[in-house]
Order: C-alpha cells, then structure tokens, then sequence
C-alpha cells in the first residue's frame, strides 16, 4: 500500500491512507485530524522550579552600550535622520542626566552604536533597556521600533520589533525592556554594533520615545527569570487555558496592585512564541491589566481567620487557536522582572491537549 500526502498553499490537505475502524479511502480536509489527550503542567525555570515569588535581587554582569552619554561608551552615530536624534538629550533620563532621544524621528530613522571591540556572542544572556515613551499611534500601516545587531558592517541577528517586549499604552513613564539574547538568532560568532530603527507608514507619527541604561547581559546577571512551558520536540500541544495563582496575605482586589501586592514597577512579561518568533506579547503590572486581557478573570477567595486570599487568574483561549509546536521550538515564556517574594505563593500552569494525528 502507498501513502501519500498532497498540501496546498492554503494549508490544505489530501491524502490516502487509513483511519481505525474505517476502509481506505481518500479524505480531504481543512485542519488536522486530532485525536487529544489531556495536559497540566506548570511553567517553570532553568532549574525545574514553578516558584515565581523569588527575590529578585540582581547580579550586575552587563556589558554597557549606552546610557545618553553621561558615561564613555559605545560611539552613537545617526545613520539616518541625524538631525532628529539626540544621543545626549537632558530632556528625560532613567540614570544620570542624559539619554538617547528618538523624539522627533521619522520613517527609518537609524541609530547606530558601535564599540571597537568583537563581542562573543555565547557570553550573553539578554539585552536591556530602559525606554520612556511619550506616543505610539494606532494609524497607518507600520508603526514599529525595530532593534538588530550588526557585526562589522553587516546585519548579523533577526530584526526584533520593539513591542514584542514593553506595553506600547504606557506613556511618559521609563519601562523596563528585556530581550532574551536567543530571541536575535544571531547568525555570527560576534557582534559589535546595535542599530535602532524606527518605522513609520500610512497616517499618523512615528512612535516617539527615548532611551536609557542600554546594556547587554552576560550569562551570570540575575534580576529577571524565565519561566517556560513548551512541547517535547516530537509533540504538538493545543493550550486551552494559561492560569496565573497566588496567595498573599491581603483581604481585597485592588485595581491598582497585583495579587495584593503593590503595582510591579517593570511588571511580568507574557510572550507566545511560534516558529522562533514572537507572536504575542503581554506587560503587566497591575490587576487592572490582567482583566483587560482577552478572556480573562480574576476569582479571590479569602480566608477569614488568617486574612490569606488566594488569587486565581485563567485565561482561555479558543479551540485550535495556540497549537505548540516541538519541533519549531514553540513557547509559553513567563519573565519575571520584580521582586515577588512578598506573595506567599506565586505560580503559572497550562491546561492543554496533546495532539496526535489520527489520519495516516
């Protein structure tokens, strides 16, 4: 017997097989046929620990870029749109009294920052930032910062679009933006340049912000941890529902905290990837925040004689809609970027399927 498997562009299949119970035949269809077995699993660290009410007391172990010129860094160059750039604006800082400003630019406006020096790609973990912005309009076709790593004259990683890794609605306050360093799929042993674009088509401005503390990770640096839920490499998993739980010693929901606890001054980044790439992203600080996601709740239930709450928070998603896929390294990636240890208990957990391809 011959099997075979036709796909078109549209995704799309025909094939001819065989299916249990039935005879064979030909079967056309247009999504996968599935059968599913349940799964619950926790997010969890580098380590194997759910435990997201870490301290999150930082070791510093940073390559600094770029800090508006208060420090002798890497040099800063306008490769496009020289006269809208300011690499020591005083007009807003995170540290010190100067940043980089991206105020006033336009349409592919580039800035370049360069060091003399060949970094080893394998020496870092992650790029951060601290980016204050002051508009992000909705109109138009592209609205994007873009950030990219160069070496020696050549584009070396991934373009990143900016909003993957901040809250685009948080205006005239510093955020903090962390980059996985994985997420450049740096194509060269080292880099030694940073360039940050900005885009802007159709209707409307560019986004406007500005930029501070600069600095590239290196693999011992603490003071944010990743917690991930993804797929074994020959699994296909279809999550339902991702659920945050905590519990602290509170006996109310206050809009503005989290959990009971104060407003998160970076907040818990929540990002889906597929494919390598970053396909959804969420910031949040405050409870607020998590009930404006999409199908999305928070459910309290307090203990009256020790003044304990317990928080829960699932969020679902449709069937078919978030399909992880093992074999494109497919995740659910919680950064924790604050320190949680005042809650008593902080976790994330998946509610989901495996799948498995009935149709052969």
């Amino acid at each position: 017997m011959i099997n075979s498997r036709i796909t078109g562009n549209d995704k799309r299949h025909a094939a001819v097989g065989s299916r249990t119970g039935s005879p064979n035949g030909v079967v056309v269809y247009d999504r996968p046929l599935f059968s599913r077995t349940p799964v619950r699993a926790f997010l969890t660290d580098s380590q194997g620990s759910p435990d997201m009410n870490f301290d999150n007391t930082a070791i510093a172990d940073a390559t600094r870029i770029y800090d508006g010129g208060d420090s002798a860094l890497f040099t800063a160059n306008a490769l496009s749109g020289a006269g809208r750039w300011d690499t020591t604006s005083t007009d807003q800082a995170y540290a010190g009294s100067q940043s980089l400003s991206g105020a006033s630019a336009r349409n592919n406006d580039t800035m370049s920052l360069t060091s003399t020096t060949d970094y080893a790609a394998d020496q870092f973990s992650a790029f951060d930032m601290f980016i204050y912005l002051t508009q992000w309009p909705t109109s138009g076709s592209i609205k994007e910062i873009e950030l990219e790593l160069w070496s020696n004259g050549v584009q070396a990683s991934s373009t990143l679009l900016i909003r993957n890794y901040i809250d685009i609605t948080n205006f005239n306050a510093w955020q903090l933006c962390t980059i996985p360093f994985a997420d450049f799929n740096i194509t060269t042993t080292t880099w030694d340049e940073v360039r940050i674009r900005f885009r802007d088509t159709g209707q409307g401005q560019a986004p406007r912000a500005y930029f501070d503390e600069i600095v590239m990770q290196g693999l011992s640096a603490t003071g944010t941890v990743d917690f991930v839920y993804a797929p074994a490499a020959d699994e296909l998993v279809e999550v339902r529902k991702l659920v945050l739980a905590a519990a602290n010693d509170s006996n109310k929901i206050k809009w503005d905290e989290l959990f009971g606890r104060t407003k998160l001054p970076n907040g818990i980044l929540i990002t889906l990837r597929s494919g390598g790439e970053v396909v959804d992203s969420q910031v949040v600080r405050d409870n607020f925040r998590l009930v404006q996601l999409a199908n999305s709740d928070i459910v309290a239930t307090r203990d009256t004689v020790d003044n304990t709450t317990i928080y829960r928070c699932p969020a679902t998603f449709e069937p078919e809609s978030v399909i992880l896929d093992g074999r494109t390294s497919d995740e659910i990636r919680i950064t924790v970027r604050d320190d949680m240890s005042d809650l008593l208990a902080f976790t994330a957990s998946v509610e989901a399927y495996k799948l498995f391809t009935d149709f052969e």
